[in-house]
């Protein structure tokens, strides 16, 4: 995949991003003023007395917010300082982007009012959810193994396998409209085994970019980055409390911060 390439594929998602994040601004801003906001009814057998820790919708609703906006200004980072470089690795952070972003369309659940319904637009809402799930981990893995120069050259085919094959498995995960989570996501299947997944790989992606940093002589920086985005990562998706809300994006801002500044400085030459 070309530089320019890769950069219009940027580009557009930034513009994609800025979009979806402009609609369902609106959408919120107009159920608040028409006092037609509600919140579904979810599952919670064990819920912390403490206000910090329980259940809270508008948290939810806070922190889904502010990692559009998160996702919209690493975008803009990535297309402001590596447009001009190989960063094969960014390619694929993208892609983590997109998950993340695909995860964000759990909010349509009280937007639209589509709680304790057996709907197209549920059930669509729902495998989007779990594509986003099973890509975001597996782009940050090929974001570490597969973004050297032995690579580069075949990386538009390992993102080809990597969307297909989160789509495969989003759509082949049972899922049970009639439970809504804490955190407006549709309930499925497996999901103590999802949650292992994506644990397991971000570990090895970590162990892998601190090794490879070691074996470089390069700075750690990187790999303290990437733990917590990974972290701040696992917070938002599973968070449901004004702790998580707080938390989660701060890690991803912080992570982010420390990963792009020392990747730049790489591709630089400045270690």
């Amino acid at each position: 995949m070309t530089i320019k390439i890769r950069n219009r594929i940027t580009r557009i998602f930034f513009i994609i991003s800025l979009v979806y994040f402009a609609i369902i601004s609106i959408s919120t801003v107009y159920e608040l003023f028409t006092n037609t906001l509600s919140f579904p009814t979810f599952y919670a057998p064990k819920v912390p007395k403490h206000f910090l820790f329980t259940n809270n919708s508008y948290a939810v609703m806070i922190s889904i917010f502010v990692t559009i906006i998160y996702i919209c200004f690493t975008t803009f980072i990535i297309i402001l300082n590596f447009q001009k470089t190989q960063a094969t690795d960014m390619l694929f952070f993208l892609f983590f982007l997109t998950g993340m972003l695909c995860d964000t369309s759990r909010l349509f659940v009280p937007l639209f009012h589509c709680a304790e319904t057996y709907s197209n637009f549920l059930i669509a809402i729902a495998n989007i959810t779990l594509f986003g799930k099973i890509l975001a981990p597996l782009s940050i893995c090929a974001a570490i193994i597969l973004s050297n120069e032995d690579f580069r050259k075949i990386a538009d085919q390992n993102i080809l396998i990597i969307l297909i094959t989160s789509l495969f498995f989003a759509n082949l995960i049972p899922i049970n409209t009639a439970i809504i989570l804490p955190n407006f996501s549709v309930s499925f299947g497996y999901i103590n085994l999802l949650r292992t997944f994506s644990i397991i790989i971000f570990i090895i992606s970590i162990l892998s970019l601190a090794i490879n940093n070691q074996k470089n002589e390069y700075s750690q920086k990187s790999a303290i980055g990437l733990l917590l985005i990974c972290t701040g990562y696992l917070i938002f998706i599973n968070g449901y409390s004004i702790f998580t809300a707080v938390l989660g994006p701060a890690f991803l801002f912080a992570g982010t911060h420390f990963y792009m500044a020392t990747i730049h400085r790489q591709y630089l030459w400045i270690n």
